[in-house]
């Protein structure tokens, strides 16, 4: 929805981890270091860094009333 303010959780399975959440909502409080975030307008966003092995990566956003998406990234090793 392209006004939604949903609180959005995002996880990730593989070698990656969450390093920063953001919405590009200058005024937002909320924290972004956490795994959930309020979307600003529909939008989300989940910052990874990768670890030092290759893989597959799947992100995953769920949110109630909304339906949850999910993508999947490859890493290569260093």
């Amino acid at each position: 929805m392209p006004d939604a303010e949903n609180e959005v959780t995002f996880t990730v399975e593989g070698p990656a981890k969450i390093i920063g959440i953001g919405n590009a909502d200058l005024n937002s409080l909320d924290y972004t270091l956490d795994q959930k975030h309020k979307a600003y307008e529909g939008r989300g966003l989940a910052i990874l860094q990768t670890e030092r092995s290759a893989g597959s990566i799947t992100v995953t956003a769920t949110a109630e009333g909304l339906e949850s998406a999910k993508v999947t990234l490859s890493s290569r090793a260093p």
